[in-house]
């Protein structure tokens, strides 16, 4: 089992706060884009078991998903992760480096365009 989030329904929509989930899953499109930016699944896993929610989507569909933010092979990396919650599962949706020209320097928080 890896920690992953756990689901609190208040007021009729879902608000993800912590992370758990059985199995974890990925999308096509996150293991070609974790192929080309040298990301391994390994990397991924750790982020989802020990990294931070930055940003939480609970509006998403099919499933609510989330950003999480941790460190790997001294980089950081963004991995946005999809909660199937009748199941327990995750679905690795995408997984990045965060852009500095886009992201603070905390690379939880995207910058103020001018």
């Amino acid at each position: 089992m890896y920690p992953t989030w756990i689901l609190f329904y208040i007021y009729g929509i879902f608000v993800l706060d912590t992370m758990y989930c059985d199995n974890i899953f990925y999308a096509e499109h996150a293991l070609t884009k974790m192929a080309e930016r040298g990301i391994e699944p390994e990397e991924v896993e750790d982020i989802i078991k020990r990294g931070e929610m930055i940003k939480s989507y609970p509006e998403d569909l099919p499933d609510p998903s989330c950003l999480l933010m941790g460190w790997a092979d001294g980089r950081v990396l963004h991995v946005v992760v999809a909660k199937d919650i009748l199941y327990e599962n995750c679905i690795v949706v995408t997984a990045y480096e965060p852009d500095p020209n886009v992201w603070e320097l905390d690379f939880k928080n995207k910058k103020i365009k001018p």
